[in-house]
């Protein structure tokens, strides 16, 4: 291709193939059908995309992995209360959940009215469990100093 572009031509699979003919190297790369199936095999701007979501969604997944890795790291710590595991698993998860409502299969990387929805849900609902755990705490508290139960 560099020969065929130091003589100011343009570079395509006619040209290529002829190039390599001429230079008697065709034979050794596999031929004419070779050429057609790189050019066929070689992703172009058409599907642009498509290979956007493909890689996207990989992205997805390997933060996916992440998270449940961290998840999987934070439970085996031996030293830590189980509540303080619970907290960094939600922090973790929350982490990844507010990301993929906000950017994750978002072209336009602003959130849009359906991700605030989702989002403005997943913040109350881990308000309600910080609140929930947090009465049971003030429960275990109160009822440890003899005072009447919470719940």
């Amino acid at each position: 291709m560099q020969r065929i572009r130091a003589r100011g031509e343009a570079i395509d699979n006619i040209s290529v193939v002829q190039d390599l003919e001429d230079h008697k190297q065709l034979a050794t790369i596999g031929g004419s059908a070779y050429i057609t199936r790189l050019i066929n095999n070689t992703p172009t701007h058409v599907h642009v995309g498509t290979y956007a979501r493909l890689v996207e969604r990989m992205a997805v997944r390997r933060r996916l992995l992440a998270c449940a890795g961290k998840i999987a790291q934070i439970s085996l710590e031996d030293d830590s209360e189980i509540n303080d595991i619970i907290d960094r698993s939600q922090q973790a998860f929350m982490k990844l959940a507010v990301w993929s409502l906000t950017t994750a299969s978002n072209p336009s990387r602003q959130p849009s009215g359906a991700c605030m929805i989702r989002l403005w849900i997943a913040t109350r609902i881990a308000a309600s469990l910080l609140v929930s755990r947090w009465l049971k705490a003030l429960d275990n508290l109160l009822v440890g100093q003899g005072w009447a139960s919470l719940s």
